[in-house]
């Protein structure tokens, strides 16, 4: 399994491919259940199915810069969601089960997980994730921490 740099605006940071590609499928989940979605929020939720879906190799990416830019309501909507999908892993806390994650289809055509997937790792992804969003985590496309 790859790595691929996560990054919006000036900030950014260092995940394993199947942490991103799992968000990106649960965040994709909630912005499908947006009634009345802009078209921009449509757009976006069929790209991050995609990208979680497809199997892009360290070269997973949620295109932040592109989907929200520096609008604050876009930037919110992607945080309440992502709140969202932080609740849903709370409620499966200790694990989503393989059977479930499995149904999704996440890293491409051929994946499948062997055992259930931890939540903590997962919630771990999500704190960072929003500090990006919130821009209080910086650029370092050098560092080791891993998300």
């Amino acid at each position: 399994m790859g790595s691929s740099y996560i990054d919006y605006r000036e900030g950014g940071f260092w995940c394993r491919d199947g942490s991103a590609e799992l968000w990106l499928y649960l965040l994709s989940e909630e912005a499908d259940a947006v009634a009345d979605r802009p078209a921009w929020l449509a757009e976006a939720g069929a790209d991050w199915r995609l990208q979680a879906t497809v199997g892009l190799a360290g070269c997973v990416g949620p295109s932040l810069d592109k989907y929200l830019g520096t609008d604050p309501e876009r930037v919110e909507t992607v945080v309440a969601l992502s709140e969202r999908v932080s609740r849903r892993l709370h409620e499966w806390s200790p694990a989503i089960p393989m059977e479930v994650v499995n149904g999704w289809g996440t890293g491409g055509a051929g994946t499948r997980y062997c055992r259930n997937v931890d939540t903590a790792w997962m919630l771990r992804f999500g704190d960072a994730f929003h500090r990006l969003l919130r821009g209080t985590i910086p650029a370092d496309p050098h560092a080791t921490t891993m998300y």
